[in-house]
């Protein structure tokens, strides 16, 4: 709690460090106002993850009436739900961290939902280059053919 102080405009600041950035309360309000809406999204990437998965079991049954492309399908449906769950798994730790922060409201926690928002969007980022390079790909292949 040593961590909190009113600034010269009588609000409630979190200090992330004695030199550096200052989090007012009503930037600290925004971000808890978030969890609900980041927790939402996990849930429905967790929902969309077990879908994925009966989907790739059912597709692998099929494999065998299907054929190379088949299985080429259900690599790609694997990747997918693999994905899907890993992003899914990002926002919930970001709602636990930002839940964690709003119970205890020291800079350390404030750092360790930073921390876990930041890894999701490197995460997302990566992905958006793969998805970049292999959409750049198909389409000089497209093009050639």
């Amino acid at each position: 709690m040593s961590d909190l102080y009113q600034n010269t405009n009588g609000e409630d600041v979190y200090a992330a460090s004695e030199e550096g950035l200052q989090v007012t309360s009503h930037a600290q309000q925004r971000l808890y106002s978030s969890k609900g809406w980041v927790r939402f999204m996990s849930v429905l990437g967790f929902i969309s993850f077990a879908g994925m998965v009966f989907g790739t079991i059912a597709a692998t049954r099929m494999i065998g009436n299907i054929g190379g492309f088949g299985i080429f399908s259900v690599l790609l449906m694997l990747a997918m739900t693999i994905v899907i769950f890993m992003l899914s798994l990002r926002l919930a730790k970001f709602a636990n961290a930002i839940g964690r922060m709003e119970l205890t409201r020291d800079r350390y926690a404030f750092e360790a939902a930073m921390a876990e928002q930041m890894k999701f969007w490197r995460l997302m980022g990566i992905l958006t280059m793969i998805w970049l390079v292999l959409a750049s790909i198909g389409l000089i292949s497209g093009l050639v053919a």
